[in-house]
């Protein structure tokens, strides 16, 4: 026995879902704990992989989806049975949205991907080389955040425009 660290959680009505990894003594791994009760019980999902961790889950669009290091992209419609998806970068990814039509991913050395249903992504022009951590959607604009100043904005998740943060 052991426990999961959890590091992010997603729901769908009754079904939550969090991502983590296990502190199991032996062999720590990326794992799932999964309720389809609204939280009342949970079951522990382990997929065996131990690196690269996970990062960021999200539900939209009918599945959970997860993303991490090295380009890890999973998604499932339950949360129990997960498929790999096609990322195209080998880049560490750090946090995922859905805004109605396409899923934007971030990551490191200013990691862009999109995909119209998380299946397959392309990787988009970056205009910076730093790390990429945050990405959010809201009215019409994607704002991604980063370190050192890197804010950005973009209508399409695709062209991006440098946000002025002034100086702090």
């Amino acid at each position: 026995p052991g426990t999961i660290k959890v590091a992010s959680v997603a729901a769908n009505g009754n079904t939550i879902v969090g991502m983590g990894v296990t502190e199991f003594v032996a062999s720590p791994e990326n794992a799932f704990i999964v309720s389809k009760d609204g939280g009342t019980t949970f079951e522990l999902i382990r997929t065996g992989i131990s690196w690269p961790t996970f990062n960021k889950l999200r539900y939209a669009q009918g599945k959970f989806v997860a993303v991490g290091g090295r380009g890890l992209v999973r998604r499932s419609t339950d949360g129990v049975a997960w498929e790999t998806s096609e990322s195209n970068t080998t880049a560490d990814l750090h946090d995922i949205v859905f805004n109605g039509d396409q899923w934007v991913a971030v990551g490191d050395a200013g990691t862009i991907i999109t995909s119209p249903n998380a299946v397959r992504f392309t990787q988009n022009p970056s205009l910076t080389n730093r790390f990429l951590r945050a990405v959010t959607y809201s009215d019409g604009l994607y704002l991604v955040g980063g370190e050192v100043h890197s804010i950005y904005t973009s209508a399409n998740g695709i062209d991006w425009t440098p946000a002025t943060t002034g100086k702090w």
